[in-house]
């Protein structure tokens, strides 16, 4: 597509422009390129914020620290790219760059404009919608991807998550904008270990503007290189996750929980008057070789977090092991209040049991100790311990 041609789809785009919708995709991001120097001033969004922000955070601030050990040219993906803005800043800083966007038509545009352009590396621009499966074909040290994950959280907020685990794992480092409740921080710390505001926007958006923050992404630690991974794959709930952490010669699990926690009273769970220091109590107390060994416990104005030893998960679950296990909690008058299928883990050396923000000393009698720890609810536990061996029996098929 030659110059001309480009240049008249955008002023063209530029010009049917209203008071409530002043630009389109196609005039969304400025072309900063020599020669397309009119399109800064009809540019829906300014975009040279946030890129100089990005650009400098790699170079000097965590990303860097981060990626330390990775070779460079760092390989950088920008899903969602439009016209290429952010592509094109990457490469004149010397990144080796990759663009995707399921629009063809930006897409044969940022091509034409590579071609005409001189870069050090030579970009790739692919038409491609952003899925678990697009994904794995194109690795990369640093992901962009800017008002892109929102569409799909609208849509579902189960398929939208999927798609974080998958692109978190992918793309240890990003830099990611999302419209919604605090910009997309609650979605992507459930998969995120550290997100951080980088940049503030307030973008032209109907007849006014629109705050948007670009959030630094990473699971990489700045210090000791540690990688996290998201792990826990079912109930998940905003400010409260587990990571697996993996340095060269060990792994361990953090939790951790929105401090004060997420749900009133000091409480991190949805229906249980629980958190994880009643967690780190039971472990403390009743310590024993069905639980994981504390190792590290910290509280900031952010998270409290505690890091445990990691069980490996091994082998199958056995009956004989559930009962060692129910054996153990009727010797110490302690009851699951929410028996989850995640608790239990079968490791070389026999059945073990994490997570017990949920297990709870007996006051009196189940009952009442259900109903003292519980908040008002519908649900209604498995309360005896035979039902809860019959019902993970059932699930075991044991």
């Amino acid at each position: 597509m030659k110059k001309d041609q480009i240049l008249n789809k955008y002023k063209t785009a530029a010009a049917t422009g209203t008071k409530t919708s002043p630009y389109s995709w196609l005039n969304y991001q400025p072309i900063n390129l020599p020669g397309y120097e009119e399109t800064l001033e009809l540019g829906g969004r300014d975009c040279f914020d946030r890129s100089k922000a990005i650009l400098e955070h790699l170079q000097h601030g965590p990303a860097q620290a981060a990626l330390t050990n990775v070779p460079k040219p760092l390989k950088v993906i920008d899903w969602g790219c439009n016209l290429g803005f952010f592509s094109f800043e990457a490469l004149k800083v010397g990144h080796a760059v990759t663009g995707v966007d399921s629009n063809k038509e930006f897409i044969d545009i940022c091509s034409s404009l590579a071609e005409d352009n001189s870069f050090n590396q030579s970009p790739d621009f692919f038409v491609d919608t952003l899925t678990a499966e697009s994904i794995k074909k194109y690795p990369a040290d640093v992901a962009f991807c800017f008002s892109v994950l929102h569409h799909i959280l609208a849509k579902s907020r189960v398929e939208a998550w999927n798609l974080i685990r998958v692109f978190s794992k992918a793309y240890p480092i990003a830099y990611i904008e999302m419209d919604g409740p605090n910009f997309g921080k609650s979605d992507l710390s459930l998969f995120y270990f550290y997100v951080s505001e980088i940049a503030e926007s307030n973008d032209r958006y109907g007849s006014g503007v629109k705050k948007r923050k670009t959030l630094y992404c990473s699971n990489i630690d700045p210090v000791d290189g540690a990688r996290y991974v998201s792990i826990k794959e079912q109930n998940k709930v905003f400010n409260r996750d587990v990571f697996l952490k993996t340095l060269p010669d060990k792994q361990t699990v953090i939790k951790r929980e929105k401090t004060g926690g997420a749900f009133g009273g000091g409480y991190s769970h949805t229906w249980i008057k629980t958190n994880l220091a009643h967690e780190k109590y039971i472990y403390g107390k009743y310590e024993s070789d069905f639980f994981p060994n504390v190792l590290a416990w910290n509280v900031d104005d952010a998270y409290t977090k505690m890091e445990m030893e990691y069980f490996k998960r091994e082998g199958e679950i056995t009956l004989s092991g559930l009962n060692a296990i129910y054996d153990f909690l009727k010797e110490n008058n302690l009851f699951i209040i929410d028996l989850v299928r995640d608790m239990f883990i079968p490791t070389k050396n026999g059945l073990r049991l994490i997570d017990v923000e949920s297990i709870f000393e007996i006051e009196g009698d189940i009952s009442n100790t259900i109903k003292k720890n519980t908040k008002e609810t519908k649900r209604n536990p498995y309360d005896t311990y035979d039902k809860q061996i019959n019902v993970l029996k059932q699930i075991y098929k044991l």
